[in-house]
């Protein structure tokens, strides 16, 4: 009896341990539903164009796969990226959104056929983040970067983490010409001849250092984006676009500075100079005066003791 009482227990436990192990899954389910991208902010003339037709952008907005979204000039669009990331889409840009991670696709895509993004991603987990032009892909799972593309092709800068750049001839992307570009790099623009040069082993992708000038240019637009006022963006991803990124522009501002303290010294160096010689030039005046003055002084003296010598010879009385 004693027995099947403890069978029954048993079964009852099993039992109440199943649901639990359903709940677990729920955590994965929300992660994949939290990629999406949607409209922040926006300044100036900002369009959506999808299967519907275009219209003007508008707060709150949320962009499909196969959305296009283009910025006219002065104008600026930021988006979120779910939880996981912030975009900047600046003037004259357009981008389509080619594909967004969910339980099929492992990927999320942009192309931009011209325009400048700035992308700040949190880790991504089982999948990943790339910006497609018609010369080059980048591709993260978390990081900080640019991409520009324009008439004289496409170049990138990472101000944070590692970015995996490819070459990309008619729409192609040849995976083997791979080169990582890594904080405070960036590579020089890839054209179409680079990308041939590139695919025929004559050249790797052209990669360089940052100038501080270039690190605060883009520090200085994370530094205009509301970050706080989006609600969507995990507390965490908030923390580091404040302590890693902009935090940085003072560091780089003060870099810049400390670039230009020694012309700034050999300015006060050459003002102090100048002066002294100016002082020193009228000490010199300030003596002379005061010699000659001296000179005038004992001249009269003279005269006068001379003068004083003739009135007594002739006060004298002759015999």
């Amino acid at each position: 009896m004693n027995h099947k009482k403890l069978n029954i227990i048993v079964a009852v436990i099993l039992l109440m341990m199943l649901p639990g192990c359903g709940k677990k899954e729920a955590p994965v389910q929300q992660a994949e539903a939290e990629f999406f991208f949607k409209v922040q902010f926006i300044l100036g003339d900002v369009k959506i164009s999808g299967p519907a037709g275009e219209k003007a952008a508008s707060q709150g907005d949320e962009l499909k796969a196969g959305d296009i979204i283009i910025t006219g000039k002065k104008a600026v669009a930021d988006l979120v990226f779910g939880t996981s990331g912030v975009v900047r889409i600046n003037e004259n840009s357009r981008i389509t959104i080619s594909s967004i991670a969910d339980k099929s696709n492992n990927n999320t895509e942009m192309n931009m056929d011209n325009g400048k993004v700035f992308l700040t991603l949190s880790k991504l987990k089982g999948t990943g983040f790339k910006v497609k032009t018609p010369t080059a892909v980048a591709s993260v799972r978390g990081t900080s970067f640019t991409v520009l593309s324009d008439k004289k092709g496409a170049k990138l800068s990472v101000v944070k983490g590692t970015v995996a750049v490819n070459p990309v001839k008619d729409g192609t992307v040849i995976e083997d010409k791979t080169v990582a570009v890594e904080t405070g790099n960036k590579t020089d623009y890839i054209d179409k001849k680079i990308v041939e040069k590139i695919i025929m082993g004559e050249m790797a992708i052209p990669v360089m250092a940052m100038t501080p000038a270039e690190k605060i240019e883009i520090q200085t637009q994370v530094k205009e984006m509301k970050i706080e006022e989006m609600p969507d963006l995990n507390l965490e991803l908030k923390e580091e676009i404040k302590q890693e990124t902009v935090a940085d522009t003072v560091a780089e501002e003060k870099k810049v500075e400390d670039k230009k303290e020694p012309s700034s010294q050999k300015e006060d160096k050459a003002a102090l100079a100048k002066r002294l010689a100016e002082e020193k030039k009228q000490k010199e005046e300030e003596l002379k005066r005061q010699a000659e003055e001296l000179k005038k002084q004992e001249e009269e003296k003279k005269i006068k003791e001379e003068k004083v010598k003739k009135d007594r010879a002739s006060n004298i009385p002759t015999m």
